[in-house]
């Protein structure tokens, strides 16, 4: 613990003297508007700054509350439940029911319990009296251990070992066709990672970890038409991170590829001229209350969604979270609207398959990143009841307020789309 003691003795330093509102500091960055009245003798902070301070991946839904994906762990918290002391199964982590205030929301802000939520996501929080100043320390992760990539089936495989949960930012250089990984606050945890040299792959040239001032990157150079997708699971306190590697399958033949298309009232019109975009492609497109014609087979449903993600971003999800007794009911439902016996057939036995979705949403990341300016904000599953009518075969995409009004978006969101039907 001696890192906890020596990153809240920094932190005192640096507020001796303010005594001004109470204020609240995440590993060091300053996170406006904590409240400790919301509740009496609790903190709360607003959700979305806090996961953003955090390098979590957040989002709130009306029906599952709030969702938060950090360190391979998914954290989900109720809203509005009795928030006087800790609620039986108000908080979960990895479906682990733990006692906790629930999550508020005023005026159309999610504040997080900052207590509860970080020590269930391996953090501390101390109150600095002298400096009015809640803070909250997280271990710093240490990179222990990098697998040699193994080809595993299809694609290739990192698998990375960090000694504490780690936020993931990607970012793709397409000129030069290099994947960059940054693990923030991440450091080497030895000399000889530093040294480490990977062997080229069959689907990669070169990869190397480049240590940077308070942050961890590996640099990978793809070869033509691999991609990259990832996902981290919990290892001891800490993270395993597993990056696959594998080619874009390009599938030819007479099957016309075709989706159904589903969006809210804000993203209506952005969804009318994708349908265009994809229908002039070649795709067959059903929008969500229309009468399915003979013959229409599309296990890919695609919702659009208006969300307050920052322009130039975009979340991904997939439905996570729902057993199959719980998928059957929608799935009835689904099978209900389709026109014809052999349709309604066809879809209601879809079998539900979760791992379909992720490996979609994946697929669907890695085309939008190829295809437009955009950059991914997150990547996570959830149990969205908008996803489960699908049969776990459907991709939730949020898009920020000025890109969906924005003319520009949909002719390359047209041009990813169809691309990930032709390569299924």
């Amino acid at each position: 613990m001696r890192w906890l003691a020596a990153a809240l003795f920094t932190l005192a330093l640096a507020q001796t003297g303010v005594q001004a509102q109470q204020q609240f500091v995440l590993n060091g960055v300053p996170v406006a508007g904590l409240d400790t009245e919301l509740v009496p003798g609790t903190a709360y902070a607003p959700a979305e700054p806090y996961a953003r301070a955090l390098g979590a991946e957040y989002r709130f839904d009306a029906r599952a509350g709030v969702l938060l994906a950090f360190g391979g762990r998914l954290l989900t918290l109720q809203v509005d439940v009795p928030a006087r002391a800790g609620t039986a199964g108000a908080l979960t982590v990895d479906g682990r029911a733990q006692a906790s205030p629930g999550a508020v929301r005023v005026a159309g802000t999610v504040y997080l319990p900052v207590k509860s939520v970080t020590a269930a996501l391996g953090g501390h929080t101390a109150y600095l009296a002298e400096a009015r100043t809640v803070a909250v320390v997280f271990p710093r992760p240490r990179l222990l251990a990098a697998e040699p990539p193994g080809v595993w089936g299809s694609f290739e495989r990192f698998i990375l070992h960090f000694s504490a949960p780690v936020g993931l930012e990607r970012f793709f250089e397409p000129s030069l066709n290099v994947v960059r990984f940054r693990f923030p606050r991440a450091e080497l945890g030895s000399e000889r990672l530093a040294q480490q040299r990977f062997p080229p792959g069959s689907r990669f040239s070169a990869a190397a970890f480049i240590p940077g001032g308070g942050f961890l990157d590996l640099y990978l150079t793809l070869r033509e038409g691999a991609d990259t997708s990832v996902f981290s699971e919990p290892f001891g306190e800490g993270e395993r991170v597993v990056i696959d590697i594998f080619n874009v399958a390009r599938r030819t033949g007479p099957r016309t590829p075709a989706v159904v298309l589903q969006a809210d009232a804000n993203a209506a019109a952005f969804a009318k001229r994708l349908k265009d975009v994809l229908e002039a492609r070649g795709v067959r497109v059903l929008t969500t209350g229309a009468a399915a014609p003979e013959g229409f087979t599309a296990p890919f449903l695609l919702a659009l969604r208006e969300a307050p993600v920052t322009a130039g971003r975009f979340s991904v999800y997939y439905l996570a979270g729902a057993d199959a007794p719980t998928l059957a009911a929608p799935v009835r439902s689904a099978a209900a609207g389709v026109v014809s016996e052999a349709g309604r057939a066809r879809v209601a036995q879809l079998t539900p398959d979760l791992e379909r979705g992720e490996r979609l949403a994946r697929a669907l990341a890695g085309a939008l990143t190829r295809h437009t300016p955009l950059t991914l904000a997150s990547l996570m599953g959830a149990p969205l009841l908008e996803l489960s009518g699908a049969a776990g075969r459907g991709v939730m995409l949020e898009l920020s307020p000025a890109d969906l009004a924005g003319g520009n978006l949909a002719a390359p969101l047209g041009a990813a789309v169809t691309d990930l039907l032709r390569g299924r």
